[in-house]
């Protein structure tokens, strides 16, 4: 992750100090491909950078992309340190700003960095879900929810910098309030798939090949009527205790993109060009890798739905042959091959979406709730009630 590379816009002069009017009216800048710890230098050195524009003007219809989201914290009574330890979601990159210790205040900047590209449709709903998600919700200076703000660096001697280096996926930030209604995360979540619903008609042999091949190949939308009894695999079996589970490095979901319009969420489907055959191949490994007892039938159904939803088939080059092909050969695949492919990024924990009905409380908020307990819980671990707090809070900076 260090040496990927992001495209950013920096400022062609470098500030000693917060640059003033005359400074602002006459900046320009140009994109660069810098790594993390590249980024970090160009802000010690005081340059202002800010997201992807056309012709490099900061206008919000110039806007073309960007890779982060950037917050910032004035006027607090917490250090960039002390506010860090109390979050679950740690920024990728964190310094202080220029304003730091103005009248005995705190100031500072998170900047949240993703896997993939974010939309001007998208960038203020990933904005707010990241600030309700650390605690930011309402905060003063939102600033950073503009999508043509530029940001300061900071090439003060005292400047405090924290990098994580933790690269995001959008969808961990992407609670069931968004998702997709033409996905098949919020079709299983809202039980619309049938899967308590015995075969329609006689059943037919989940490995008989044949049979299962040659109703595919006559019509696709009764091949997924009749097997539409079959789990849809979209993530490992949970189990919730008290309304939430952990995850830990053997929980596994299944990738998907989206996308923004008038602020509603849709999937973003994968196109030609964009390796598809290796995409589907990767689906069918990461759903042997939840399922290893998985029927020829139940992978080849999790497969002609996840062409369906997830792929632009217009082309015809996703044929039925293509899918049958893919799911032969992922059944072949061993246990120790499926041990070796890396698990997706994921949160820390998920929530229980039917507990939090039964008991009132929105999702969004419970998993505030559960983040706070899991940080009081891992700050419990190793602080040490014989020693002073700044004695412990250099102990976890140093650790």
């Amino acid at each position: 992750m260090k040496n990927q590379k992001f495209e950013i816009s920096i400022s062609r002069q470098c500030y000693k100090m917060k640059p003033s009017s005359f400074d602002y009216s006459k900046m320009r800048f140009k994109k660069e491909d810098l790594t993390l710890d590249e980024f970090s230098d160009k802000i010690s050195q005081g340059y202002s950078f800010c997201h992807i524009f056309k012709d490099n003007v900061r206008r919000n219809e110039n806007f073309i992309k960007t890779n982060f989201i950037c917050i910032d914290v004035d006027d607090s009574n917490v250090s960039l340190f002390d506010f860090l330890v109390g979050i679950d979601y740690q920024p990728t990159i964190a310094y202080t700003t220029f304003s730091n210790g103005v009248d005995d205040l705190y100031a500072f900047r998170l900047l949240y960095f993703f896997d993939e590209v974010i939309t001007k449709e998208m960038y203020p709903v990933l904005y707010d879900s990241i600030c309700d998600r650390i605690g930011l919700k309402g905060t003063k200076d939102n600033c950073g929810r503009k999508i043509a703000q530029l940001m300061n660096g900071n090439s003060s001697k005292n400047v405090e910098f924290v990098n994580s280096y933790i690269i995001y996926s959008t969808s961990i930030f992407i609670d069931d309030i968004f998702l997709p209604k033409d996905s098949l995360e919020y079709i299983s979540s809202q039980h619309i798939h049938m899967s308590s619903k015995e075969p329609f008609g006689k059943k037919i042999d989940e490995n008989d090949r044949e049979k299962i091949v040659s109703l595919l190949n006559q019509n696709t939308d009764e091949f997924i009527s009749k097997f539409s009894y079959i789990e849809i695999v979209t993530e490992s079996s949970l189990d919730y205790e008290s309304g939430y589970c952990l995850l830990d490095d053997t929980y596994v979901s299944l990738p998907f993109r989206i996308e923004w319009n008038n602020h509603k969420a849709k999937i973003k489907k994968y196109r030609d060009g964009e390796q598809r055959r290796r995409r589907l191949f990767i689906d069918a490994i990461l759903i042997r890798k939840i399922n290893r007892n998985i029927s020829f039938a139940a992978l080849l159904y999790n497969l002609v739905l996840r062409r369906k939803y997830y792929y632009d088939n217009s082309d015809g080059e996703l044929t039925n042959k293509v899918l049958v092909s893919i799911v032969s050969e992922s059944l072949k695949a061993s246990d120790k091959r499926l041990d070796e492919i890396i698990n997706t990024k994921h949160a820390r924990f998920k929530t229980d979406k039917i507990w939090c009905t039964e008991n009132n409380i929105s999702r969004r908020s419970y998993s505030r709730q559960v983040a706070k307990k899991l940080k009081y819980e891992e700050i419990g671990s190793w602080y040490d009630v014989s020693k002073s707090l700044s004695e412990n809070l250099c102990w976890a900076q140093t650790n």
